[in-house]
């Protein structure tokens, strides 16, 4: 009795592999050719279509033990796990859990990176994809070889010779280079880079709004730096590094200038290139006495919340002449103070009714203000405290 035709799902070419063996599987008409590669073996061995069960195909190698049992219908689609004795190798023998896929060839290679133009010493990770989208895409031998045509301009880092996420170059030297991906069926694809070497700073030029050059203690000033590379093109690295020749009397951060304590004496204030061109430009800066009672960052209405039972939200207005406003909008109260004393970054306010309420204020770091109540005991008909832990937003 004639043996019923192989499924036409079942022909074409089918790989597995676990990290240990490697399956290969093409079926025609009539045969399946089995290729099984490990650490060890590397055997090819053609086996004959001989007997069906349904929906179960059997081939064999005559004068071998060597067969091949596949179950494959309409509903396998692209994963088999088919049984496979090829000499010592037994596969899918006594469990079944070594997948065999279908092998779709790639008809091309894409290879996309997010940035194509490099600084000397730049990386950049190549993306590969494979036409059509469903392309197992390797090859046959599951493979990708990658290869630079300029290896002095980019060093190409591969992790694995079947790396499918993508591999990664750093740029070395000025000028254009091609890399190119190609898989074990010879389809390949290529992606340029250029290469351009780092832009060092030329100048730095430093200046302030409205040309000042005091700042007062407890305030800040703002120094912005105009940096430009070599022939007027825009440097590779444009950091600075922000210093102050008395951090006793003034200190920087990030060109901002915060005045510690008042000084006939300008402190001067120099931002450093760090791309190693060794430009430096400087702004001379002398801290003054507060024209104000209350520094200019810490005025304006700040919002929080009471630490008591009732967590009511607390409003806290406070002017430059020393007037400070604690109003409790879900009460409809509001209570005043008035300065009493200041010492370096705390502020004492006293009411009328001998509360006291300390502010800690540091201009370099005003999101940190602090507010502390009588001590963080209750206190008012409304029982309200305040720890000096509460978080307070700035509001206006």
């Amino acid at each position: 009795e004639a043996l019923p035709t192989l499924p036409t799902g079942l022909i074409g070419t089918w790989i597995g592999d676990d990290n240990v063996t490697n399956v290969k599987l093409v079926f025609s008409a009539n045969n399946v050719v089995a290729t099984i590669k490990t650490s060890s073996v590397n055997e090819t061995h053609t086996l004959t279509y001989e007997e069906n069960d349904g929906n179960q195909y059997s081939f064999f190698e005559s004068g071998t033990t060597n067969k091949v049992v596949v179950s494959y219908s309409s509903f396998s689609g692209d994963t088999i796990t088919p049984l496979v004795v090829i000499g010592s190798v037994e596969i899918n023998k006594y469990s079944s859990n070594f997948d065999v896929n279908r092998y779709i060839a790639a008809t091309s290679i894409n290879l996309t990176s997010s940035k194509t133009t490099l600084n000397v010493g730049e990386s950049s990770t190549i993306s590969i994809s494979f036409n059509p989208t469903n392309a197992t895409g390797f090859g046959a031998t599951d493979e990708i070889t990658w290869t630079v045509d300029n290896e002095g301009i980019v060093k190409l880092t591969a992790e694995t010779t079947s790396n499918k996420s993508g591999n990664s170059v750093t740029a070395q030297a000025a000028g254009t280079v091609t890399v190119t991906a190609t898989n074990n069926d010879g389809v390949s694809g290529s992606i340029t880079f250029t290469v351009k070497e780092n832009v060092k700073v030329a100048s730095i030029s430093l200046s302030t709004a409205d040309n000042k050059n005091t700042v007062e203690v407890n305030s800040t000033l703002t120094i912005n730096a105009n940096v430009t590379g070599v022939g007027g093109e825009t440097p590779t690295n444009a950091q600075l590094k922000w210093s102050s020749s008395d951090t006793s009397v003034a200190t920087v951060k990030d060109g901002v200038v915060t005045g510690k304590i008042a000084s006939e004496t300008p402190v001067t204030i120099t931002a450093t290139a760090t791309d190693g061109s060794g430009v430096s430009a400087t702004f001379e800066v002398t801290v003054i006495a507060p024209t104000s009672a209350i520094p200019a960052g810490l005025v304006g209405t700040w919002e929080g919340y009471d630490e008591g039972a009732y967590g009511s939200t607390i409003d806290i207005v406070i002017v430059s002449n020393g007037n400070l406003t604690l109003n409790l909008p879900d009460a409809g109260s509001s209570y005043a103070f008035t300065l009493a004393s200041s010492n370096g970054t705390t502020y004492v306010f006293n009411d009328l009714e001998g509360n006291t309420l300390t502010v800690t204020f540091d201009a370099r770091y005003p999101d940190e203000a602090k507010f502390e109540l009588n001590g963080g005991e209750m206190t008012y008909n409304e029982y309200i405290s305040l720890s000096g832990y509460s978080a307070f937003t700035k509001i206006i």
